[in-house]
């Protein structure tokens, strides 16, 4: 875990005056009204050429605003990211309190813990090799796993849901700002158009998602990418396209599990919704399965317990796609009771969590 210092202040007011030196050479930097500017303070590193340790202001576009350590406050120099080959943040970052949080399903105290930690780096994310950009990914996750969460309370937590996709969504952005060097950037960059999905912005999702290059098989992006296309058709209320691309983003996915389950109970859903519940069943099935004592495995779960309870799958199936997801023709009604009986006492109850970011 880095342990280091951060520096914050004021706000700045303007800039006046043309002056000093940038960190790579020269720049032109500027005095300000304000006696003060927030920022974070962090140690570029250029490969066999030089190492600084400076004060992050603020950003214009792809300039990086900045301000040396022994310069007064009001004077600042840029630079871009590209100019530097590693960044490490001066920032504590509680990561085994939050992790302890998140075990315990507490995922917005985990969310919020992670935040105001990294706060102050997130705008600049594309400083290469920079230590912030994989909790910044966690923390949006945890903001996701909390609306999840607060969804399941039904209209009551619907406001807290909205909440904590917005955050997750702000943080998911900046995140995304580290495609130009970490393969997990532009999976960041997808997840937050999967944030405005959920917040009913279908337009910005499509507008964001379109901007994004499609990715090829095996590439990291592709299972959250397809998973992203699934969640929109569903919201447009287009069930068959949701699970086609809800199906090719779970087939073709290296089983991450911060995408391959999702895609799974988006497809179940589908299957439900297209009246197929024997495939729902088989979905639903496999992720109780493969994934217990999670939110995934608990949800699945109920869902079957719904199907089962209600007798939708005693009609005999269609034998031309019976045993298509499992590749057997034994009897899944059996095979679900079965297992909703050996179950039922390891079950897990969510953590209500908590209610503001």
């Amino acid at each position: 875990m880095i342990r280091a210092t951060s520096i914050l202040g004021g706000w700045i007011c303007g800039a006046l005056v043309a002056y000093g030196q940038g960190a790579s050479g020269p720049q032109t930097a500027t005095v300000a009204r304000a006696a003060a500017e927030p920022g974070v303070l962090v140690r570029l590193v250029k490969e066999n050429e030089a190492q600084r340790e400076v004060l992050l202001v603020r950003r214009q576009g792809d300039v990086i605003f900045f301000r040396l350590t022994n310069s007064p406050p009001g004077v600042y120099s840029q630079f871009k990211a590209a100019d530097w080959d590693e960044a490490e943040f001066k920032i504590q970052i509680p990561e085994q309190a939050a992790y302890l949080e998140a075990s315990r399903r507490q995922w917005a105290s985990a969310a919020r813990r992670l935040h105001v930690a990294i706060a102050p780096a997130l705008p600049f994310l594309d400083l290469p090799q920079n230590n912030v950009f994989e909790p910044a990914v966690r923390t949006a996750w945890y903001y996701v796993r909390a609306a999840q969460q607060a969804a399941r309370r039904g209209e009551g937590g619907q406001a807290d849901a909205r909440t904590y996709y917005t955050a997750a969504y702000e943080v998911f952005r900046e995140a995304g700002r580290a495609a130009s060097w970490h393969p997990y950037g532009q999976c960041a960059a997808i997840r937050a158009t999967l944030c405005l999905v959920e917040l009913g912005r279908l337009d910005e999702a499509e507008a964001g998602l379109a901007k994004l290059p499609e990715p090829e098989i095996g590439d990291t992006a592709w299972g959250v990418y397809w998973l992203a296309r699934a969640q929109l058709y569903y919201a447009r209320e287009q069930p068959r396209y949701a699970l086609e691309a809800a199906i090719l983003s779970y087939l073709h996915e290296n089983k991450d599990v911060e995408t391959f389950p999702d895609a799974l109970m988006l497809a179940a859903q589908c299957y439900e919704d297209v009246n197929e519940v024997h495939r729902a069943r088989d979905v639903y099935y496999e992720v109780a399965r493969l994934f217990p004592g999670t939110d995934w495995g608990d949800e699945a779960r109920a869902r079957l317990v719904n199907i089962m309870e209600r007798r939708m799958t005693e009609r005999p199936e269609d034998p031309n796609i019976a045993g298509i997801f499992f590749g057997t023709e034994e009897d899944m009604n059996e095979k679900v009771r079965k297992f909703l009986k050996e179950t039922e006492p390891k079950l897990n109850s969510s953590t209500t969590g908590d209610k503001q970011p």
